[in-house]
This record gives C-alpha cells, structure tokens and sequence, in this order.
C-alpha cells in the first residue's frame, strides 16, 4: 500500500515541478489545464523515460535527475497538446527551448539522450 502512495506522490511532485518550469518558461501552467488523469499519466510516462535513460529507478526529484524529468516532461506535454492546439504547443516549444538555454548556461546535467531528443524535437517542430 505505502508503495502506492509514494509513486502516487511521486508522480504528484513531478505534474507540478514540471508544471511550474512550465509557467517560468511559458507564463502559464499548461499542466493545470489537463485532467487529472491526463496529468499522472504524463507524469507517470515522464518517469518512466527518465528511469530508462538513467538506468535506476527514481524515488525523489533531486539534482541527479531534474533537469532530465524538466525536459521530458516539457516533450510530453508538446506532443499532447498536438495540432489541435497549435498556439499552446509554440509557447511550450520556446518555453523547452529557453529552459534549456538557461539549463546548458548553468552546467545543468542532462543525459546526452534526452539532450538530443529535446534538439531533434525542436529543430522538427519549431516554426521558421
């Protein structure tokens, strides 16, 4: 049961970690306007790729996998966004782009995969 609660607490933290980064970056908290279950589901998936390409399993947000979760999330709630909410989608797109900038400036540590998925993702869906 306590092993439940956790990841349910886990997932809570990341939603919102990443929601926020969101609203620093985009000026709004796209993550909010999805449900709930569209929220644990993103978070859930963003946990699970980070683990994949970290090789252990994540218990907390910390310094050794932030900037990581941060990114993937960002990539996730792009492509949920999808077309139907081009505008949305932009504004998370340059969001990712400046969270990165700032990232790469402070010597943040970002596995080199989820690096390269973030600038293919960009340089695929940007608008010229």
């Amino acid at each position: 049961m306590f092993g439940f609660f956790k990841e349910l607490v886990l997932m809570g933290l990341v939603s919102n970690t990443v929601g926020q980064m969101v609203k620093t970056n985009c000026g709004t908290d796209y993550i909010k306007e999805m449900s709930v279950k569209q929220q644990n589901t993103m978070a859930e998936e963003t946990i699970k790729i980070v683990e994949r390409v970290q090789g252990n399993k994540i218990k907390e947000i910390d310094d050794s996998n932030f900037d990581d979760i941060v990114i993937t999330g960002f990539l996730l709630l792009a492509n949920e966004m999808g077309s139907s909410q081009a505008v949305k989608r932009q504004f998370v797109i340059m969001g990712l782009m400046q969270y990165l900038s700032n990232a790469i400036q402070q010597g943040a540590k970002i596995s080199n995969q989820i690096l390269s998925t973030a600038q293919t993702f960009i340089e695929k869906n940007s608008v010229s």
